[in-house]
């Protein structure tokens, strides 16, 4: 991979990832082909990870996706029945900048000004809605593969948990979600779709 370059306002550099490995059991077929507004829903969380300034856009998924074309890198689960926490090490692993801002897929409401302000606390950053960490549409720093790989070889698939451990330690960042922020983290699992 090249390496990566400045951004323009002289932050550091980071990379993006959509994570779109799921089976989407529930849902019957591949959420990422939803239309929104019509529009394929993986298409429209893409054009929000370009408009925050990634050096460097991922795609955590089957290479036979429906992104097959797109020229964007696409990052196979090794071992897919270690869902997400798997999915997040294959992406530190592969990253060519220190932190990775990951979204999920299935977030169709997530906004471009709520993800620039988790990049703007300058690292790994969760935030927390209520009881729960939210997981999937935080900042992760490289340097927490190694905890993240000890849980792997526990067993331990929990992100909740291993976001906890992390706070605890003090290499992740807490942003706490205000309730005009809640609406971003709905997730499409199951029918009806908006749009």
């Amino acid at each position: 991979m090249e390496e990566p370059r400045t951004n323009v306002d002289g932050s550091a550099p980071f990379s993006a990832a959509l994570l779109a490995g799921g089976k989407s059991t529930r849902m019957g077929f591949d959420k990422a082909t939803l239309q929104i507004d019509g529009e394929p829903l993986w298409q429209r969380q893409i054009k929000i990870l370009q408009a925050i300034g990634a050096a460097e856009i991922l795609i955590s998924g089957p290479t036979a996706g429906p992104w097959q074309g797109s020229n964007i890198t696409v990052l196979e689960d090794v071992a897919p029945e270690l869902g997400p926490m798997g999915a997040l090490a294959g992406i530190l692993e592969k990253i060519s900048t220190e932190n990775v801002l990951l979204l999920a897929v299935d977030m169709p409401v997530m906004t471009v000004h709520f993800l620039r302000r988790l990049l703007a606390y300058g690292g790994a950053v969760t935030p927390e809605n209520g009881e729960y960490y939210e997981p999937l549409a935080a900042v992760y720093s490289k340097s927490s593969l190694s905890l993240l790989r000890s849980f792997l070889d526990r067993g331990q698939l929990s992100l909740q948990v291993f976001l906890r451990e992390s706070v605890a330690r003090g290499t992740m960042k807490v942003h706490c979600v205000s309730s005009g922020e809640q609406a971003f983290f709905a997730n499409l699992n199951e029918p009806p779709f908006p749009g």
